[in-house]
């Protein structure tokens, strides 16, 4: 979905009851604490709510939830890890726990791109499944459901697409093909 230039208010309930629950879903796989996660899932549509003047028709809406829920989470942690760092005796090792923290947002960032960039040269049927089940945080019960088929369907759609994700990362990114870019498929989806 595409949000016209000037986002009014009965478009902005509209995208909110749309997309709030696999917004949650998506800030719930970093943030454990449930009212966090809903302080964070307010601030998102805080967020698009002030920037509605802004020119985001051009971006894809779902892309630029998420992409903005991923941030206000990560930051959220990176303000938590400096307040334990101010907290602590142990600076050396929370520094460095500070650091792996950021090399892993850093790591995450490119397998989140690479996968996309894969997603997108789906089929479109394993492209629906994969994004409902991996990006939207549904079940495979749910996906099936929602479309119509048998849940063993979902499952072969799921291995599917996979499948082909992991190839095309190997064929058209083979220095990144190592295991950190093939095992987040499961890991972090």
């Amino acid at each position: 979905m595409k949000i016209s230039k000037t986002l009014e208010e009965k478009q902005f309930d509209q995208i909110y009851f749309q997309y709030h629950s696999s917004i949650y879903r998506n800030i719930r796989k970093l943030i454990y604490d449930e009212d966090i996660a809903l302080d964070i899932l307010q601030e998102v549509f805080i967020t698009l709510w002030n920037h509605r003047a802004e020119k985001l028709a051009d971006t894809a809406l779902a892309g630029w939830l998420f992409t903005v829920s991923y941030n206000k989470s990560i930051d959220y942690l990176r303000k938590t890890i400096k307040e334990e760092i101010a907290e602590s005796d142990k600076i050396f090792s929370i520094q460095s726990n500070y650091e792996e923290s950021l090399e892993f947002e850093q790591q995450y960032s490119l397998k989140l791109e690479l996968i996309e960039e894969a997603v997108e040269n789906l089929s479109p049927r394993r492209k629906e499944v994969f994004r409902l089940c991996r990006f939207e945080g549904y079940t495979k019960d749910e996906v099936a459901q929602m479309l119509k088929i048998s849940t063993d369907s979902v499952s072969d759609y799921l291995k599917q697409a996979n499948q082909f994700i992991r190839e095309y990362i190997q064929k058209e990114y083979p220095t990144y093909s190592s295991l950190f870019v093939l095992s987040c498929l499961i890991k972090f989806f």
